[in-house]
Order: structure tokens, then sequence, then C-alpha cells
């Protein structure tokens, strides 16, 4: 692994689940302009901000009232894939935003598992090479598969994808020097694509990591 070809803005976005477990999402952004200031301009803050919290309580995603956003952090990452130094006097790097634990727009009495997700592929128009697609996990969708075939409705895919691409859309309408991007820095070929769309499909993904805490309790006889 080598150095990006380039500084960028990294975006996460997380919060917590039921149990006392957690969750987070994050995404690259590309600098587009000649180069990259000191800090992150205010109107990319709150553009992206509101992007992430509108897709958090899309009703199409189903992201059940149990899930909660609870912050979102920008930092400014270097080619070498270290934030880049604090500069006194100059916004703090990482940014981290505070929210009020925000619930998705599902009410549930029961939920599905912490580590249920749903996949959100993020595409750059090619389909080899390095930097192609990225990828990010929506937490715990209620929506479940059919008894047939496994799979969700290609509606209910339908509606997470439209959730997603609006979500992509005012991400990069937040400020026009800044795009979603898929970055890779593989030695030799470092290289970054702006993302041009999202798919999303109908199996219902894993996440391990966001149920590696919640303690078992057996019922004995």
């Amino acid at each position: 692994m080598g150095d990006f070809d380039s500084p960028h803005v990294y975006v996460q976005w997380g919060g917590k689940l039921p149990g006392g477990e957690t969750w987070s999402n994050g995404v690259r952004m590309a600098y587009t302009g000649f180069e990259m200031p000191e800090t992150i301009p205010a109107g990319l803050i709150s553009g992206v901000g509101s992007a992430i919290q509108a897709l958090h309580t899309n009703a199409g995603c189903k992201i059940p009232s149990s899930v909660k956003l609870s912050f979102i952090k920008f930092a400014r990452v270097g080619v070498n894939g270290h934030y880049v130094p604090n500069v006194p006097g100059v916004q703090a790097n990482p940014q981290i935003t505070t929210l009020a634990d925000i619930a998705g727009s599902q009410s549930v009495v029961t939920g599905p598992p912490n580590q249920m997700a749903v996949a959100v592929t993020l595409t750059t128009g090619y389909s080899t090479g390095v930097a192609k697609k990225g990828r990010f996990y929506l937490p715990c969708p209620v929506y479940y598969p059919s008894a047939t075939d496994g799979l969700i409705s290609a509606t209910e895919a339908n509606a997470i994808q439209d959730a997603a691409a609006l979500w992509l859309t005012t991400m990069n309408a937040s400020n026009p020097d800044y795009r979603v991007a898929v970055f890779s820095r593989k030695s030799g070929a470092a290289l970054h694509r702006l993302v041009t769309g999202v798919w999303v499909g109908r199996v219902i993904d894993t996440q391990r990591r966001r149920r590696r805490s919640l303690p078992e309790t057996y019922v004995t006889v």
C-alpha cells in the first residue's frame, strides 16, 4: 500500500445501535481545485451534514428508530493517509459535529439484528482497474427477504437506491470544489475517480463489527 494521489477530505458518520453497539460509514471527497485549502469550507460541512441526516431519516431506507445518528466527522487527509497536522489558529482537524442521536425513520417494536445491513455501491463509470467502485453500509434497514428467493423486492431496493442517489447529489452540491470519490492507494498505481452513480442490490448484507460487544445471555434449563 502506497500513498494517495492527492490530499482529500474524509467524511465519517455513525452512532448508536441497540445494546450499546455502534456503527459508522465513511466516504472520501476529492478536491477538484488547484490546491486544497487548510480549512474545510463551512458550506461543505453544513451541506454534507444535511445530506447525511436526510439519508438516515429517509423513509425509503427504513432505518429503525432504535438506530441513532450521533456524529459526523470531517478530516483533511494528506497523501500519506494521515490527518493533516493542525495549524495554530486554523480550523481543527478532524472536525466533529455531535448530533442529538437522530433516530431512523422506521418505528419498530423489534428490529433486525445489529449486524444486518444493506450495501450502497458507489460507481465511477469504470468496470476495471483501481478505484472503480466504493461502498458503504446502511445500518439495520427494516426490510425482510422473501421466503421464496431470499431477496428483498426490487421495489424495496429501488427505494434505497433513490435515497442514496439523492444523498450523492446533495453531497456534491455542497461545494463546487469537492466531489464524492473513490480513492485507491495501490502502490505504484494511486488513483481516484469521481463517483457518478449508486447501485443497491437485493441481498441483505452482514457487518459483523456492528455486533462485537453485545453480551450473550443464555437460557438454561
